[in-house]
Formats: structure tokens, C-alpha cells, sequence
């Protein structure tokens, strides 16, 4: 069922639009949408009064822009269909016929799918797809009319289809068609910018498939030990990020022993403060620098905003973030997973564990309506379990998501055991007035004590240093 239909409106990022009145409709998003969509007929004799004044026709095969009737829309579930509309106006000398070597079709084109490819929203029996041999050949759309001549309107009606094979564990949910008009055997006309995007399904963020590296396997390697979670989520992500953009896995040592080694353990930052060295029973002995993340007494943040920032490229920014309540800050996650399609470090069970949430299932576009939609499920995965095991969909309730998305504690406690103001031989990692002082706000002494905690990317043009408080 269609649950969301997002304005369609004139772009001016679309040169071809420039100059031309797009008749576009939005409707309510709290209305359902009657899939199949009535398609505008209007004939070429009745375009040409319209298409004033008339201009000298240009020689061979051209096109421009003239309307409309998609949008970005929402399917509910995989398998639905949405039936649309685009008009364009012949700006060549040559007449448009159909079942000829002249007939105009809108091919696509790239980005998405690609020049020539076949697009996953066709498939036999929809309408407006060319037909061969019986099967729908879902590179090529038809047009509707017979003949189109040169200042006449040409229509191409089409119906997408979301994939079958779609589901919350194995793709992405947003697809786009980019298309391109075409003389096939003779000539690609403009590029007009043409698009449609179709949302399927209510799974917003980074897809099972995409989280896998090259060889199929997936980023994320289970902990190698009792604290090398942060080490383990940190790892996947730097990964996740240099194949998503280059194809290929980042060339920098990225284990979990090196990033436990350089970034976490060793490595010395401007701010923050800990003990040099400590002692547990289960863990051994291991030394703690200025960004550290503990394996006694809970993750660090703020180091693990430096594990990601310092190995990712330049012009990717990551900050620690908190949050006061349980609803903002999962609303805070679905956003940046919508906005960036990409992991949003969470620190679960009292800051104790280090997890990454890569999706959620919301019925509303969490990146644009961010306070409006209702999050159903989020999708986390888990270093402490295998690879078969480490994605969890936990169901957005206290029984569930929130039973370990929950308020900073120290050593795994509730924020009810008091706070110690100063620990210097039993400390938690918490940044504090006099001791360990990267907080940004010095009336704030314990910055996420207390807090729902995150380490996200965002649009900021500073290192973890600052931190963002919410």
C-alpha cells in the first residue's frame, strides 16, 4: 500500500525544467494513495495550441521537458506496482512514429541503473515497457502515441514495480530510474535530468547486502576479546565506508588488535584523562591513555569518535552525542541513518558495550520527518555474537530496543548509584570537571553520565573534540 507520496515539484537542479510551468500534485501523507495513478491523455492537436510561440524546428531528433506525474513515492511492500507519467515536447524537425525506426522511447541511463541496464522496478506485464519476444525489455520505455510531431507533445505512460526479492534484510529500499530520451538505432537525445524514485518497504538505513565486504562476507568480525568491541564495530565501519565509496576495502592497517593498539589504548588526544594502567580478573592487565575505551568500567566515546574519524577519508566528520530521553535519541539514530546510509555507533547495557545500529523500520522518511515518524524496529549489529548471529532486529520498546539502548551508567550500573566526583584509583571513563576535561560545556562536568549516547557522522567541520549535545 502507498503510505507516503513526497511533493513533486520543479527542481532547479533540472536545467530542463527551467522556464517551464511542472504541474505537480502532493497528497496528504496521512492518506493512503489508490495505487495506478489516472494518466493524462492529451493529444499531440491539442498540445500544439499550447506550445506557443512556434520556433523554427531544430534538425534531426530533439526533445525538452514539459510534465509530469510521479514523485518520490512508498511502496508498503515488496511486489507493489505505481503506474505514472512523462511528457515531453519533439523539438526536432523529425516526426516521432511509432512501431518505426523514428519511434522516440525513454531509455535508462546513469547513473541508476545505468545506460542500457535493465532497471529492477520493471518486469513482464507492466504497463509502458517496449515487449520483446514476449518479455518486457526493461531498458526501454514506449511511447503512447502514434505520431509526434515537431511542437507537439509526447506522452510516455509506465508502471514500476517494487522488487520481489526486496526485504528489510537485503536491500536498501530506495531505488532511482534515471532515464533519457533515445532514437534507438540513431541517436540519444538530451539529457533532460529525468528521474522517479521509488521507496520500497519501511527499512531506512544501510542494507544487509551492502554491509558485506567484497567477498560476501560480512564487515563486522566478532570481538577478539572480552573488550575489543569498540575495536571490532570500528573495524566494519571504516570498512563499510571505503567500499561503499571506492569498491574496495581501506588498504590501512584496520584489525582490531591495531585499532585497540593506535587508536584506543596508545594514542594520546588533546583532551581527556584516565588512569595509565589497570588490572581486572577476566581482562588482564592493559595500559589507558587519554582516548580510551575501557574493558572494566565502559566504552569511552569520545575515543571511539576518534578510532572512526582519524581512519576514514578526509571531509567525513564523527562526534560523540547525547542524548536526555530514550524517544529523541532513537529518533536522533534513525535520522542519521536515513540522512547518511551509514552505521550509527550506540552504546548499549549502560555504556558497557559498543554495537552498531545500521537500520530501522519507520513509516516515515526518518531523515525528513524526523519528530513524525514511528519507529518500529531497529536493526543492530553485535560483535559479541558470530557472523551468522550479529544482526538483531529488536522491536522499539522497553522490552526490547530499550532494554539495552539505555542511560550512561558506571562500571554497567544504573545512573542512580551515586557518581564519584573523583576516583583516581577506581575511575569510569566519564569526562568530568578536574579530571579529564573534554566536555564541552564546563557546567557540564559529566557529559554523558546519565545520558543516551551515540557516536554519529554529521555534517560538522571539526574533530571529535567537540562534542554535540542534543
Amino acid at each position: 500500500m502507498l503510505k507516503q507520496v513526497i511533493a513533486a515539484t520543479p527542481r532547479a537542479d533540472r536545467p530542463h525544467e527551467q522556464g517551464v510551468v511542472a504541474q505537480r500534485r502532493s497528497l496528504a501523507l496521512t492518506f493512503l494513495l489508490t495505487l495506478g495513478l489516472v494518466l493524462s491523455q492529451v493529444s499531440s492537436a491539442v498540445a500544439r495550441d499550447h506550445l506557443a510561440p512556434l520556433r523554427a524546428c531544430i534538425s534531426g531528433f530533439h526533445a525538452s521537458y514539459w510534465n509530469e506525474q510521479w514523485s518520490t513515492a512508498s511502496l508498503g511492500a515488496p511486489g507493489q506496482t505505481i503506474t505514472g507519467w512523462i511528457q515531453l515536447v519533439n523539438t526536432g524537425c523529425s516526426t516521432w512514429t511509432k512501431g518505426t525506426s523514428t519511434e522516440a522511447r525513454l531509455g535508462t541511463w546513469s547513473p541508476e541503473p545505468g545506460q542500457d541496464q535493465n532497471s529492477p522496478l520493471c518486469a513482464d506485464g507492466l504497463s509502458g515497457w517496449l515487449v520483446v519476444n514476449g518479455h518486457a525489455y526493461c531498458s526501454r520505455i514506449q511511447m503512447a502515441d502514434n505520431f509526434v510531431a515537431y511542437n507537439s507533445i509526447g506522452n510516455f505512460n509506465f508502471t514500476l514495480k517494487a522488487p520481489d526479492l526486496c526485504s528489510p534484510a537485503g536491500c536498501s529500499g530506495l531505488y532511482t530510474l534515471h532515464l533519457r530520451p533515445v532514437i534507438d538505432g540513431t541517436t540519444w537525445m538530451e539529457d533532460l535530468g529525468l528521474w522517479v524514485q521509488l521507496k520500497v518497504g519501511s527499512y531506512w538505513g544501510v542494507s544487509n547486502t551492502a554491509f558485506n565486504k567484497p567477498n560476501g562476507t560480512p564487515m563486522m568480525t566478532p570481538q577478539g576479546t572480552c573488550y575489543y568491541c569498540v575495536p571490532s564495530a570500528t573495524s566494519a565501519w571504516i570498512s563499510y565506508v571505503y567500499v561503499r565509496n571506492t569498491g574496495a576495502d581501506t588498504t590501512q592497517p584496520n584489525s582490531q588488535s591495531d585499532l585497540w593498539n593506535t587508536e584506543f589504548n596508545t594514542l594520546t588526544h588533546t583532551y581527556g584523562g584516565a588512569e595509565t594502567s589497570w588490572t581486572t580478573v577476566s581482562c588482564g592487565s592493559y595500559y589507558r591513555r587519554l582516548a580510551n575505551d575501557s574493558k572494566d568500567d565502559g566504552v569511552d566515546p569520545y575515543g571511539a569518535a576518534w578510532g572512526i574519524y582519524d581512519r576514514t577519508p578526509a571531509g567525513y566528520y564523527y562526534h560523540m552525542n547525547t542524548y536526555t530521553n530514550a524517544d529523541s535519541a532513537t529518533r536522533g539514530v534513525a535520522y542519521k541513518l536515513a540522512s547518511y546510509d551509514e552505521p550509527v555507533a550506540v552504546l548499549f547495557d549502560r555504556g558497557g558495550h559498543y554495537v552498531l545500529a545500521t537500520a530501522v523500520d519507520a513509516n516515515l522518511n526518518p531523515n525528513l520527518y524526523r519528530y513524525q515518524t514511528t519507529i518500529s524496529n531497529v536493526y543492530v549489529r553485535d560483535p559479541w555474537v558470530s557472523q551468522a548471529s550479529q544482526l538483531i532486529k529488536y522491536a522499539n520498546t522497553g522490552g526490547g530496543w530499550l532494554s539495552h539502548f539505555n542511560q550512561y551508567g558506571w562500571n554497567g550500573q544504573a545512573p542512580t548509584v551515586t557518581h564519584p566526583a573523583d576516583c583516581p584509583g577506581n575511575c569510569h571513563d566519564d569526562a568530568r570537571n578536574g579530571y579529564g576535561t573534554y566536555y564541552v560545556n564546563t557546567s557540564t562536568p559529566t557529559l554523558w553520565w546519565t545520558k543516551w549516547v551515540t557516536v554519529e557522522r554529521d555534517p560538522g567541520t571539526t574533530n571529535p573534540d567537540t562534542a554535540n549535545i542534543n
